[in-house]
Protein backbone atom coordinates (compact mmCIF):
# COMPACT_ATOMS: atom_id res chain seq x y z
CA UNK A 1 0.00 0.00 0.00
CA UNK A 2 1.55 3.29 -0.89
CA UNK A 3 1.28 5.73 1.85
CA UNK A 4 -0.16 9.19 1.48
CA UNK A 5 3.01 11.18 1.09
CA UNK A 6 4.26 8.95 -1.20
CA UNK A 7 1.38 9.03 -3.39
CA UNK A 8 1.62 12.79 -3.63
CA UNK A 9 5.06 13.00 -4.28
CA UNK A 10 4.75 11.39 -6.83
CA UNK A 11 2.09 12.92 -8.58
CA UNK A 12 4.03 16.06 -7.92
CA UNK A 13 7.04 14.34 -9.66
CA UNK A 14 4.60 14.13 -12.51
CA UNK A 15 3.44 17.18 -12.46
CA UNK A 16 6.98 18.43 -12.82
CA UNK A 17 8.02 16.27 -15.79
CA UNK A 18 5.25 17.34 -17.81
CA UNK A 19 5.84 21.09 -17.38
CA UNK A 20 9.15 20.55 -18.21
CA UNK A 21 8.39 19.13 -21.31
CA UNK A 22 5.56 21.36 -22.14
CA UNK A 23 8.24 24.52 -21.15
CA UNK A 24 11.14 22.52 -23.78
CA UNK A 25 8.06 22.33 -26.62
CA UNK A 26 7.23 25.90 -26.48
CA UNK A 27 10.46 26.71 -26.38
CA UNK A 28 11.53 24.67 -28.82
CA UNK A 29 8.51 26.37 -30.70
CA UNK A 30 9.36 29.69 -30.25
CA UNK A 31 12.88 29.61 -31.88
CA UNK A 32 11.84 27.66 -34.66
CA UNK A 33 9.23 30.39 -35.25
CA UNK A 34 11.69 33.11 -34.45
CA UNK A 35 14.51 31.52 -36.77
CA UNK A 36 11.74 31.51 -40.02
CA UNK A 37 10.91 35.19 -39.17
CA UNK A 38 14.49 36.15 -39.43
CA UNK A 39 15.34 34.06 -42.24
CA UNK A 40 12.20 35.72 -44.17
CA UNK A 41 13.06 38.73 -43.48
CA UNK A 42 16.68 38.56 -44.48
CA UNK A 43 16.03 37.17 -47.67
CA UNK A 44 13.46 39.77 -48.29
CA UNK A 45 15.82 42.30 -47.07
CA UNK A 46 17.66 44.95 -49.29
CA UNK A 47 21.44 45.29 -49.09
CA UNK A 48 20.37 49.12 -47.35
CA UNK A 49 18.02 48.13 -45.17
CA UNK A 50 20.50 45.04 -43.93
CA UNK A 51 22.85 48.13 -43.38
CA UNK A 52 20.71 50.14 -41.32
CA UNK A 53 20.32 46.74 -39.47
CA UNK A 54 23.96 46.15 -38.92
CA UNK A 55 24.60 50.14 -37.64
CA UNK A 56 21.53 49.66 -35.31
CA UNK A 57 22.83 46.41 -34.22
CA UNK A 58 26.39 47.38 -33.34
CA UNK A 59 25.29 51.03 -31.92
CA UNK A 60 23.53 48.62 -28.99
Amino acid sequence: MIAEGDDKRHRLAGVGANRHILDSALLLLFFASAGTTATAAARAATPRQIEKFERAFLAT
